[in-house]
């Protein structure tokens, strides 16, 4: 009995002292050293490595997103600052900052309507429709679902469908 125990208490101690190998991560760092910081591609560098930080890191992905949007805004990159504007809302949504969240939200789905980026304004109104959702407000919970869930079938996209209707 006092083997198991050891044992069991070994296999749950010894991969937290392992380092973390996140190969994305790192080779995205190397590439974001690489590139000049007035470069679209260091934008795009910094809003993957947010995307990867994700779960991992919330802090660092907020600071690389942060980063981001800011230079696409610089660059008045529509896309990008929707992309960017997004994520850091679903982070602020993971870290319970639902005021930030909606704001943000409502700001890149404003932005994604105008300039007709049709696969963020899905992905937009998904995760708002969800945010609603948790957050009580059903009734523009349904608005938002039914929104995107018309466009998932104008587009007979199959999988988008099923993503909405488990929501």
């Amino acid at each position: 009995m006092p083997k198991k125990i050891v044992y069991f208490l070994a296999l749950l101690v010894i991969p937290s002292l392992a380092p973390s190998q996140n190969h994305k991560i790192d080779s995205l760092q190397k590439i974001l050293v690489s590139l000049k910081s007035n470069e679209l591609d260091y934008v795009d560098a910094l809003y993957e490595l947010g995307r990867q930080y994700i779960g991992v890191d919330n802090d660092a992905s907020l600071r690389y997103v942060t980063k981001a949007l800011t230079l696409s805004k610089e660059f008045s990159d529509s896309l990008r600052i929707v992309k960017a504007t997004r994520h850091k809302a679903q982070l602020f949504r993971r870290a319970g900052k639902i005021d930030s969240v909606f704001f943000l939200f409502n700001e890149a789905l404003s932005l994604a309507k105008r300039n007709g980026y049709k696969e963020e304004l899905k992905i937009i109104l998904n995760a708002l429709g969800v945010a609603y959702l948790v957050n009580g407000k059903y009734d523009a919970a349904l608005s938002q679902l039914y929104e995107v869930l018309d466009l998932q079938e104008h587009d007979k996209d199959q999988f988008g469908i099923s993503l909405v209707l488990q929501n």
